[in-house]
């Protein structure tokens, strides 16, 4: 499937092809770019070649990304998503977040 045919702007095939490759073997990914790129249509696409008939975990911070998932999802990945669960807890700025490399198996605190 070409990324033409799926709907996919130009950049976004190589992006694709890039998580594939960090999730074929049981990794993890996280997609970074700027706003109206098209983050979730490559994480539908993603997940439709990995997991065609498979659970998917897609992890957003807000309920109007979650809905936005959802949408781009059935229109960009997957037709019949099935049961799907949705979370959220509002964010508590108490103390700043830690974050974790997983490549470097380290944790430190932002902020």
């Amino acid at each position: 499937m070409s990324g033409q045919a799926a709907g996919l702007w130009a950049h976004q095939p190589v992006a694709v092809t890039a998580v594939e490759e960090a999730l074929r073997d049981g990794g993890r990914a996280t997609v970074e770019a700027a706003c109206g790129t098209g983050k979730s249509r490559i994480g539908a696409q993603a997940a439709a070649r990995l997991a065609p008939a498979g659970r998917v975990l897609a992890m957003v911070p807000t309920l109007e990304l979650v809905a936005q998932m959802l949408e781009t999802f059935g229109e960009h990945g997957r037709a019949g998503l099935g049961r799907v669960v949705a979370a959220w807890m509002p964010a508590r700025r108490r103390s700043p977040p830690i974050r974790r490399s997983w490549r470097r198996g380290r944790a430190w605190r932002a902020g």
